[in-house]
């Protein structure tokens, strides 16, 4: 009993030092106050100075005197033991103006490890086509030594707003720089500025190299967040997760116009991406470094781009594409999805609603048109393979496609003209079940070919139960590989799944011929049997 009563005794004590320095601080800026009143009554004189019912005195030169009131770590770590309330005081760090905390910095004044509440911080920008929403909120420094400050700093509401009343501002996680420094930040405003945001996370991870809680853009001109565009869409949860890494020119930061419409999440945009535009409900789009002005409709989501691809254009609801690195100026219409390309693909156009195609590497101004010419973008394109090299060619085909009726399985390989050639698709029907190939001979002749049946065989009742991991189609991350004899890269191959394995969705539309073997691509890595592999050789 005797020890704890001595615990208890020491602990009274502690509080009752703080009571008396607390009462001889309020009383030296002029509030009624006395050692004999509880923490009750004195911490709320204390909050009501802070929420500026009370003028402070000028701070400048004060670190000498010791009625001013400074909350320091030693103090901080005496109380807590004292009293859980006093801890969420403590916390309260010492309320200042910006100039004045400059003043401290330049006379040497800070007290290190003491925390410095900047109660006049706005958020400001010079950079061309940018603006602050003028949303303002106070920030918490932490003081290093005697004129250094951490850059680590802690956001929280400024007294008296409203517009952050449902945001939970102590989660935030912002880094900021005291200095107007135009070397370092782009938009550094060293006329009306009160320091540089460049990093803030808040409580719905998105996370930006500057405050996107003010940081607005310009574009055609409309003043768009991050965002939700005209409005925050991060402020109510319906953005969450999203991560844009810092974007320099000129060797400073700078702010990157990166917009997002309503409903956004979870897309990340690697170091360097700039000016790259979303509609709403775009989810989970993935971008390399170095990716700009790519535009995008609604509903667009699983888009995943390697470094250095620009000017992409896609509609509304196109889902699960997948591009190499330096991919530009493609244009797609509305639901386009699964189509995959490898690096150096540029200026390919398609329409609307077309999907699982595969192009290699270096393909490039490849167009597919309606009719027998024109410049009308052609839809409803499927399972088209457009091998390594093919660029500057127009497809035209006179077929009229629908939703029910594509234009596919065609493998066009060998195509690398210097200047465009139109080249007609002349199919007899749609929704082959054979493979068009459209090539150059080994005698350097184009040549546009469908085997007859007579070149056709079948594999029946063929069993898979080896599979590897796969990253080649999201979504299916598993590939088993199908010998086959005698089988060429230019031949055709179709695989006929059984009724169940096909319309379960768990096995992609699309596989891969190589010399000697086909890849097969799943969601699951359970053995099936195929019931029809048919083979269509290909003599060329």
């Amino acid at each position: 009993m005797a020890q704890l009563e001595n615990e208890m005794l020491n602990e009274l004590s502690v509080a009752q030092g703080f009571t008396n320095d607390l009462a001889a601080n309020l009383t030296a800026k002029g509030v009624a106050a006395s050692n004999t009143e509880g923490l009750d009554t004195l911490v709320p004189k204390v909050l009501e100075i802070e929420s500026g019912d009370v003028e402070h005195d000028d701070t400048l030169n004060k670190n000498g005197n010791p009625d001013f009131l400074h909350i320091t770590q030693s103090e901080k770590d005496d109380f807590v033991t004292a009293s859980d309330f006093v801890e969420d005081f403590i916390s309260n760090a010492t309320d200042i103006l910006y100039a004045d905390l400059l003043a401290l910095i330049a006379n040497d004044e800070l007290i290190p490890s003491s925390n410095y509440r900047i109660t006049n911080y706005t958020t400001t920008t010079t950079q061309v086509d940018t603006q602050s929403a003028g949303h303002d909120f106070d920030i918490i420094v932490t003081a290093l030594s005697t004129n250094e400050l951490s850059e680590d700093a802690k956001a929280v509401k400024h007294v008296g707003d409203t517009y952050f009343t449902n945001a939970n501002l102590e989660t935030w996680e912002i880094k900021y720089c005291i200095n107007n420094d135009t070397s370092r930040f782009a938009w550094a405003d060293t006329e009306n500025g009160k320091g540089v945001i460049y990093y803030m996370k808040d409580e719905w991870n998105n996370e930006c190299a500057y405050d996107f809680k003010n940081i607005k853009f310009k574009k055609s001109d409309v003043w768009l967040y991050t965002f939700g565009g005209a409005t925050d869409d991060s402020l109510t949860g319906n953005s969450t997760g999203n991560i844009i890494k810092e974007y320099k020119s000129s060797n400073k930061l700078s702010l990157n116009f990166n917009t997002f419409g309503t409903n956004c999440s979870f897309n990340i945009l690697g170091f360097n991406n700039n000016n790259n535009t979303f509609g709403n409900n775009c989810n989970y789009n993935t971008f390399g470094d170095g990716c700009f002005s790519n535009t995008f409709g609604n509903y667009c989501y699983y888009n995943t781009f390697g470094d250095y691809c620009y000017y992409n254009t896609f509609g509304n609801n196109c889902t699960s594409n997948t591009f190499g690195n330096s991919c530009g100026s493609n244009t797609f219409g509305n639901n386009c999805g699964y189509n995959t390309f490898g690096n150096g693909c540029y200026s390919n156009t398609f329409g609307n609603d077309c999907s699982y195609n595969t192009f290699g590497n270096g393909c490039r101004s490849n167009n597919f048109y309606a009719g027998a010419s024109g410049t009308t973008r052609k839809d409803y394109i499927r399972y088209v393979v457009l091998e390594d090299g093919c660029r500057y060619n127009n497809f035209y085909s006179t077929l009229t496609t629908s939703d029910n009726n594509y234009l596919q399985r065609i493998r066009i390989k060998g195509l690398e003209n210097t200047t465009t050639k139109d080249t007609q698709i002349e199919l007899s029907e749609l929704n082959t079940k054979y493979e068009w190939v459209v090539c150059y001979t080994s005698g350097n002749v184009l040549k546009q070919y469908c085997p007859d049946n007579n070149d056709t065989y079948k594999i029946e009742d063929k069993s898979v139960s080896t599979w590897a991991a796969s990253n080649k189609y999201t979504g299916f991350g598993y590939q088993a590989q199908i010998n086959i004899p005698n089988l060429s890269e230019s031949d055709s191959v179709n695989v006929v799944f059984g009724l169940l394995d096909a319309i379960s969705g768990n096995y992609a539309p699309a596989i891969e011929i190589y010399s000697g073997y086909i890849l097969v691509f799943a969601k699951v890595n359970t053995t099936i049997t195929i019931p029809t592999i048919e083979i269509t050789k290909i003599d060329l």
